[in-house]
């Protein structure tokens, strides 16, 4: 009997981690949750590109401008559309993270809500460019993996020095071949 309730706790306690996703992993959201898997099933109410950004709150420009790699994010919602980051993993090309990945990803006010009193697991990966950002919601079904639910871009905000030195040299060409 005590080796069946050593087993049952093991292998709960190996069933719940294995639902968290990425390398970070956080114990401050609930165990239970439904993963999306086949369509996007919770919207951000200020749209996708907002999302972006509140998730970036407090990154100076200067570092978004520069900044290159991916955010995975795993996020539980409630019912009423509060999010908890359960896991997340980055790679940026800079040694110090840029904005406070769990402090901005729990602030997250604007979800849409499960309506019931089950939580769901979202997925994203935000991958920073040179110009641009790509953004990435995925379902993932253990049976059949990782799906690309939606994808969008967005570009970086040009840096004012580079418009205009951008703005000088097309001048100049311009004068140079009157």
């Amino acid at each position: 009997m005590r080796i069946l309730l050593l087993l049952t706790i093991i292998f709960l306690g190996i069933n719940l981690h294995a639902q968290k996703m990425f390398k970070d992993k956080l114990d401050n959201c609930s165990p239970q949750f439904r993963l999306e898997d086949k369509s996007v099933t919770l919207q951000y109410a200020k749209g996708d590109s907002l999302l972006v950004t509140e998730i970036m709150q407090g990154a100076e420009k200067k570092h978004i401008q520069r900044l290159k790699g991916i955010l995975a994010l795993q996020i539980i919602l409630d019912s009423t559309g509060n999010s908890c980051l359960a896991s997340y993993d980055h790679r940026f090309n800079m040694l110090r993270k840029p904005f406070d990945i769990v402090e901005n990803v729990n602030a997250l006010n604007h979800w849409e809500g499960t309506g019931d009193d089950t939580y769901r697991s979202i997925f994203i990966k935000i991958y920073f460019e040179k110009k641009q950002i790509r953004f990435q919601r995925l379902g993932y079904n253990r049976n059949s993996g990782w799906t690309i639910l939606l994808m969008k871009t967005f570009m970086k905000e040009a840096d004012k020095e580079e418009e205009a030195e951008a703005t000088d040299n097309s001048i100049q060409k311009n004068n140079e071949n009157e």
